[in-house]
């Protein structure tokens, strides 16, 4: 990944294609804590864990208790149905937890080689239709330039806030799934950056 970052930024960034160096490369721990762990100096990558870890979002102590969980959307969150985004007011738990969901059952299956991953988010979706929500919501266009159109392009979709109400044992078992969407992102276009979140519960 560093190499391919390294390459990535020599290459250019923007329609400028302006080149720059990646000086550094952090593990954050599960307390939000980062550790360097690579240094342009110091070309080896040190030892640390290779996997995620949850944090107190994904605790059987902490689930039990769960009243609800806050999405803080960073980058344009794009969810669609029958090929139409859905804008702020159209937006419901079901379509996210389902977008989620299947995000990360397709990635498991594919990349992983795990089966059985598609009923388990289809269940879970199926939950998440007792779950209410309140948002505090905008809509965002973002615009980026494609190469390989060789035009300017717009991609909207919702940030802000986004908070999932429900009974403890349903946020408990909905819980990991949204967690790890944090580094799976979810929507339309989420492999270019977009539907990129990070979690609160409490």
């Amino acid at each position: 990944i560093v190499f391919a970052l390294q390459r990535a930024l020599a290459h250019g960034l923007t329609r400028q294609r302006v080149p720059a160096d990646l000086l550094q490369v952090d593990w954050v721990d599960p307390f939000g804590q980062a550790h360097p762990i690579w240094h342009i100096d110091q070309p080896t990558l040190l030892a640390h864990p290779a996997q995620l870890e949850p944090g107190a979002v994904n605790t059987s102590a902490t689930v039990q208790k769960l009243q609800k969980i806050t999405l803080h959307i960073q980058t344009p969150l794009r969810l669609q149905s029958q090929g139409k985004p859905l804008g702020v007011g159209q937006l419901t738990p079901r379509a996210l937890v389902s977008a989620v969901t299947r995000r990360a059952a397709l990635l498991m299956e594919f990349h992983a080689g795990q089966s059985g991953w598609g009923e388990a988010a289809q269940r879970i979706a199926h939950l998440s239709q007792s779950l209410t929500d309140s948002q505090d919501l905008h809509w965002f266009d973002w615009t980026r330039y494609s190469s390989r159109q060789q035009q300017e392009m717009t991609l909207g979709g919702v940030l802000g806030n986004w908070t999932l109400h429900g009974a403890a044992d349903t946020l408990a078992e909905i819980a990991p799934w949204l967690w790890l969407g944090q580094w799976l992102h979810v929507g339309k276009n989420a492999s270019m950056g977009m539907g990129g979140y990070t979690l609160f519960s409490r």
